[in-house]
């Protein structure tokens, strides 16, 4: 199936050392709710590119990761993104609460 190129931007993720951001959710690509299987890890300006098949849509939520493995969930209500038909970027901003 058709993929389009999404271009995720977390604002106010505050890492610590060795810790990294990854974007966790439903449907495969983002992981099917497991921290260990989701896109990233995120770079240090809070900026992850990937491609999503069209027509998809997905709930998620931004998870913080420690070198031990313990996770930290983005407080509030689940993120909510669909993939329309199309092939420029979309731009998804989402916010660490």
């Amino acid at each position: 199936s058709m993929k389009r190129p999404v271009n995720f931007k977390a604002r106010g993720l505050k890492l610590k050392d060795g810790e990294q951001a990854f974007i966790v959710g439903s449907g495969l690509e983002l992981g099917v709710w497991k921290p260990e299987n989701g896109l990233g890890p995120l770079d240090k300006q809070g900026h992850l590119s990937a491609k999503l098949p069209v027509s998809s849509a997905y709930e998620f939520k931004l998870v913080i990761r420690a070198p031990d493995g313990s996770v930290r969930w983005s407080e509030g209500a689940n993120s909510s993104l669909f993939i329309p038909m199309g092939t420029a970027p979309i731009n998804v901003d989402i916010t660490w609460k």
